[in-house]
């Protein structure tokens, strides 16, 4: 249990430090870049526990992600305009799963620091 808290601080912490860095350049061009590097850290990361540390809360994180990844390439094979929805949904998800899974991480690591009780 040792090693799955101290993974979980150094993955909070490198998932901050991406976080902050991307938003701080946000409101330029390469911030949006900026969140890929943020957003294969938590796959990764998601994989690395779901794998090797058997954490089940990844699983849904790890779905979405597949159904995400398989709704832009629906949106890409019919051309970026197809549906102004879709087109909107490819482009909001990937933040939306970014915080969700970062407070996942951050829940994580204080229950396995015995800050929170689990009934």
């Amino acid at each position: 249990m040792l090693n799955s808290r101290k993974f979980l601080a150094a993955d909070l912490t490198l998932q901050v430090i991406l976080a902050a860095v991307a938003l701080w350049n946000l409101p330029s061009v390469d911030g949006a870049f900026l969140l890929l590097p943020f957003g294969a850290w938590q796959v990764l990361s998601a994989l690395f526990l779901l794998f090797f540390r058997k954490y089940k809360s990844r699983v849904l994180y790890l779905l979405t992600v597949l159904a995400w990844v398989g709704l832009t390439a629906y949106v890409k094979s019919e051309g970026a305009y197809y549906s102004d929805f879709l087109t909107s949904v490819v482009f909001v998800v990937p933040p939306v799963l970014g915080v969700l899974y970062l407070l996942l991480t951050g829940y994580d690591l204080r229950i396995s620091n015995g800050d929170l009780q689990v009934e």
